[in-house]
This record gives C-alpha cells, structure tokens and sequence, in this order.
C-alpha cells in the first residue's frame, strides 16, 4: 500500500487540465473503492464499515469527511475535516462541500464499460444528479497515482517470477515421476511451496489434466479432481506475490504433455496460440517505439486476429491479458477488446499479462501466460517467457 505523502499540489495540477473540472471526490464503503484507497494509502483489512469521502479541489485545501467513529482511517491525510454522526449531519456536510460545483471526478465508469472503474453505487450518482452535479471518471487522473511501480517492486515482481518458473520446472517433474498423483495433490503441493519460500496468493493455483484443461478457470477441489495420466495435456497456471506490503504479483501460465511426442494437433495449436502471444508483444513495441499510443483493446485486437485467421476464434474465449499490481488483477488498463472495451492506454512503469489461450470443448485447452513490463525508457521487458515449443516430459 502506498505510504507516500499524497501529492496534492501534483493532483490539484491534473485536475486543472481536465476541462471544466472542479474537483475529484474520493469516496468509500466497506473498502470497495480499491482505486481510492490505493491513492490515499488505506488498507482495505482495516474497519472499514461508515462512508468517508476526500475531496480534492482544483484549487485550495482538501477535505476529510468522515464518521467519528472511524476518524483515525483519514488521520495521515492532508486537509481539513468535517467529522459526522448522522445521515442528516452527512448529508449536509457533502451539500456545504459540494455547493457551486458543477463537474467533478469520481471512481465512475460511464454505462459500466470498464467494470474495474465502477465504484461509484447508483444511489450516490442518483444524489448528485439531483444536485445537478455532473460526474466524469477520475481514471484520467488517477493513473498517474496508481498501478506504477517503484524500483523495489519491479524487483519483487522479477523474483516472484524466477521463482514461479522453479516451481513449474518441480511440478512438470512430480507429474513425470509420481505414480496417481491427482490435480489436487499436485495444487496442494504448489501451495506449499508458496508458503515454505515466504509467497502467498489470492486464489489456489489452476491444476487441469486432459479436457479439464478447456476449461478456463478449472480449480481442482477435494472431492473434484482427475488423476495425472501419461498421454495428456497438463496445464498449470499459478500467481503469487512475496508476502510483503507493496508486492505486486507475477502470473504465468505453461502446458505440458505427458508423453514423447504430442498430437499433431495439439503441436499446432501450441504454435498458433505462441504466435499470437508473440505478435502482441511485438505490436506493443512497436508502436511505443514510433511514439504511437497503445491501448488495451489495440493489443487485444492484434491478439485475437491471430487466432481468428487460424479458424479458432470462437475458442478463445476470454481476454487477450489483464493489468498486474498488489492485487492479481489490478485497476489499470487490461488487454482487452472482447469482454470490455478499453481504450485506455498502457502506461510506463506498468506490468501485464499476455495470456492467449484456444480451449477445445471435451478435448483439451492451451493457455500461455507471461507478463510484460513497459520500462520509463518505453522497452518492454517480458517475464516467465513462454517455452517457444510445447514441452514433452518423456
């Protein structure tokens, strides 16, 4: 969580060159708004149950309004504050705040496009229409304060990383060698790892033999799982991050058959599903390269047309890749055309997924996930790369 001193001189001058803008309003329930509370340095696992909000004008001191209840969770912040008990005594405090404005930001994404942006609940946008206050969405503003990294951070995203690929490398040998190992127990044994080498996650790791492997988001439980046979396709996707304040994650995703050679076909949609990964890559620097702005839903787009030429569009059934920070999937731009259009740019000093994937029903599904990296200097430095060819364990 950022513990830095909130650049309000800094934000006050972003908001200046937002037309006609008077402010953005930071407000949060029950830590739902991520993007807020990443700005402000608030931890979500902290008691979080009244409303608070922060404003920050475009000229002058920010405010704090606040229950008194839970006064210390804006204490660090910069600003005055208006300390309230009841609905009526909030109401009125938002009303004297917000009295004269006209367009303000918020944690808002116009007719839920970008859902990560969507923070902002109906009833609050109903009561500022009422007011007759326009609200615009603060993402202009807050990726300059959010979802970049620091050099510590490149850091631990680069060891977790390394570290991943070790635990593919343990895991691909497991399923060779041990006789009835199941996806579960194979899962479990991921996770201990992670725990014996100081790395959590949010989520089990992805453990799926056969057809279980055309399913995007297969977890094995302990009542549902398959056994590891040879002659099979074995997918393996894990996360993690090293169990410190200010983390971010890596996630990589990587096949394997259980045999000495592969169907041709399973050969060949490894090498579609490559190409399209590579291509997408490739399009990101060469577009910052020749100055050009790149988009989420550009990458996609370059992505997916790879896989649709091949005759296997329909099976790609998700997201070309998703923005990478603290949380696994994190509030930047992700690489998408397909579920969401995003159309914001991808940004310095930011990290994301590339994971393509074609998931044949009944039959088997190929996913290959690394992360990028865009440097200040604009070069995009790939970790966990994905092996040029599908690895055969016999």
């Amino acid at each position: 969580m950022n513990k830095r001193p909130l650049p309000i001189q800094e934000i006050q001058k972003h908001i200046a060159e937002q037309k006609s803008l008077d402010g953005w309003l930071i407000y949060d329930f029950h830590a739902h708004n991520t993007i807020g509370l990443e700005l402000l340095g608030i931890e979500q696992n902290q008691l979080l149950t009244r409303r608070f909000f922060y404003w920050i004008p475009k000229q002058g001191s920010p405010l704090k309004i606040v229950n008194q209840i839970e006064s210390h969770v804006v204490k660090h912040l910069p600003g005055d504050q208006i300390t309230y008990e009841s609905w009526q005594s909030l109401e009125m405090a938002l009303k004297s705040t917000l009295k004269g404005r006209k367009r303000i930001a918020m944690e808002h994404s116009p007719h839920g496009a970008i859902p990560v942006l969507s923070k902002l609940d109906a009833g609050l946008y109903q009561w500022l229409q009422e007011k007759k206050i326009e609200v615009t969405s603060s993402w202009p503003l807050a990726q300059y304060f959010t979802c970049q990294w620091d050099a510590g951070q490149l850091k631990a995203h680069k060891d977790a990383s390394k570290f991943l690929l070790k635990v593919f490398a343990h895991s691909f040998d497991r399923a060779k060698k041990k006789k009835n190992l199941t996806e579960y127990d194979l899962q479990q044994e991921i996770l201990q790892q992670f725990a014996e080498n100081g790395y959590i996650t949010d989520h089990d790791p992805i453990v799926a033999v056969g057809a279980n492997s055309a399913l995007a988001h297969y977890s094995p439980s302990v009542k549902t799982h398959a056994v590891i046979e040879k002659e099979s396709l074995l997918l393996l996707d894990m996360w993690c991050k090293k169990d410190l304040a200010n983390a971010p994650f890596a996630d990589i995703t990587q096949v394997a058959y259980l045999g000495k050679k592969a169907p041709q076909k399973m050969l060949d949609i490894y090498a579609i599903v490559k190409d399209a990964q590579a291509s997408a890559i490739e399009f990101i620097q060469k577009s910052l390269d020749a100055g050009k702005e790149v988009t989420g839903a550009d990458v996609d787009d370059v992505c997916r047309a790879k896989i649709q030429k091949a005759g296997f569009g329909k099976y790609f059934v998700h997201r070309t890749g998703h923005n990478i920070h603290t949380m696994l999937h994190g509030i930047g731009p992700n690489l998408d055309n397909f579920e969401t259009h995003d159309t914001r740019p991808l940004m310095a000093r930011s990290c994301y997924s590339v994971e393509p994937g074609i998931y044949l029903p009944k039959a088997f599904g190929i996913r290959l996930e690394c992360d990028i990296y865009i440097h200040d200097t604009l070069k995009v430095e790939v970790t966990g790369a994905s092996p040029n060819e599908l690895i055969c364990l016999y």
